[in-house]
């Protein structure tokens, strides 16, 4: 049965954590059959993050976890290397898989077991909010997820950051309509969690 809901019955919070580093490298667990940008190292380990702060607890396999990321910048590190790699006539298999753009949702959901829906907004993340949080609903509320990892990527100051957000489907939030000013009041929980001060960001 179908009927409107009131803010706070759609999704609420159970989760957040920000990650910024200098070198994301420096978190990457590659072994010599695998590879993902350490971009994607540095979404998987605010992942982490977001679920010990709430102390989140996800089913094994978490067959109806849905994965969002946000981001213009992207696996560019690795595309960079292959470029060079290719200019002098090398190119390494694992890493044009692993250089995937995708991989920056992908990853998490290889470690974490996240067998949802997963999208990837390759897109300035400021752009990129609203959207997400138009989909995250729609996840939650079509039942295609009982929770919903956003993080957005971004570059400040010569320093890579990601912003993680889980958001946790609300008992009656399924099948239900959402008022306009609900929807607007989880984008503003969103974008005050996810986007920094633009003031800083480079990329």
């Amino acid at each position: 049965m179908t009927g409107e809901v009131a803010a706070g019955e759609v999704a609420r919070v159970v989760g957040f954590a920000r990650r910024e580093v200098t070198d994301p490298g420096a978190l990457s667990r590659n072994a010599p059959a695998f590879y993902a940008d350490p971009a994607a190292w540095l979404v998987a380990a605010a992942l982490d993050g977001a679920l010990e702060s709430g102390q989140v607890t996800l089913p094994d396999p978490a067959d109806d976890v849905a994965m969002l990321v946000a981001g213009s910048v992207g696996t560019t590190r690795t595309i960079d290397a292959l470029r060079q790699g290719a200019a002098r006539g090398v190119i390494s298999p694992l890493r044009f898989a692993g250089g995937n753009p995708a991989v920056l949702a992908g990853l998490s959901c290889l470690t974490r077991r996240l067998r949802g829906p997963s999208l990837l907004l390759a897109m300035d993340p400021w752009d990129a909010v609203p959207v997400a949080a138009t989909v995250a609903v729609s996840w939650l509320v079509a039942g295609h997820a009982s929770h919903v990892v956003v993080a957005t990527h971004h570059v400040i100051g010569g320093r890579e950051s990601v912003r993680c957000v889980v958001l946790a489907a609300a008992a009656c939030a399924q099948d239900r309509i959402v008022p306009h000013a609900v929807r607007q009041l989880l984008l503003h929980q969103l974008r005050r969690l996810l986007l920094p001060d633009p003031r800083q960001v480079t990329g």
